[in-house]
């Protein structure tokens, strides 16, 4: 078993999200983000699930749980209604 993040571990076979097996996934192309998003060569995952809404190839992470496609933003994978991926930017409050 190799460690992938504090989150994230694979073996030859498959990977793990804090013990979970998930699902569909590609081990040496397996990709992780620090806001609980995840890609592989086909897929995104949020946490240890399919996020079917979007793809890998066409996905991108904003932090802070929000993330878009092409056709959709998203937050924590629920689809914002109205909100325009070409120009949407998170309004990140970090605290101190």
């Amino acid at each position: 078993m190799r460690v992938l993040d504090s989150r994230y571990a694979n073996n030859m076979n498959h990977v793990y999200y804090m013990d979970n097996k998930v699902p569909d996934t590609t081990t040496n192309l397996f990709r992780s983000f620090d806001d609980g998003y995840d890609t592989n060569a086909y897929f995104a995952y949020y946490m240890d699930k399919k996020f079917p809404a979007a793809t890998a190839n066409i996905f991108q992470s904003l932090g802070g749980g929000y993330d878009k496609n092409v056709y959709n933003v998203y937050y924590m994978t629920e689809k914002l209604p109205g909100a325009q991926p070409s120009s949407f930017q998170p309004q990140i409050t970090k605290l101190p």
